[in-house]
């Protein structure tokens, strides 16, 4: 995954970050052979998306 600026983050809308995990499975060679694999990938790949925003809140502010 790129790199993204906090003031980015916070900005994305959840239309974009469904869009960014959408190019990455649509890539060849992700892993995703059928609807339930490119579900699966996804909601693991949004999952760590807004886990790793907490953490960033987190460091942020302590």
């Amino acid at each position: 995954m790129a790199k993204v600026s906090a003031k980015e983050q916070g900005a994305m809308s959840a239309a974009g970050v469904f869009k960014a995990i959408d190019n990455v499975l649509k890539k060849p060679g992700c892993g995703c052979s059928g609807s339930l694999d490119y579900m699966e990938q996804s909601s693991w790949l949004l999952f760590l998306r807004y886990y790793y925003s907490d953490i960033q809140r987190w460091l942020y502010a302590a």
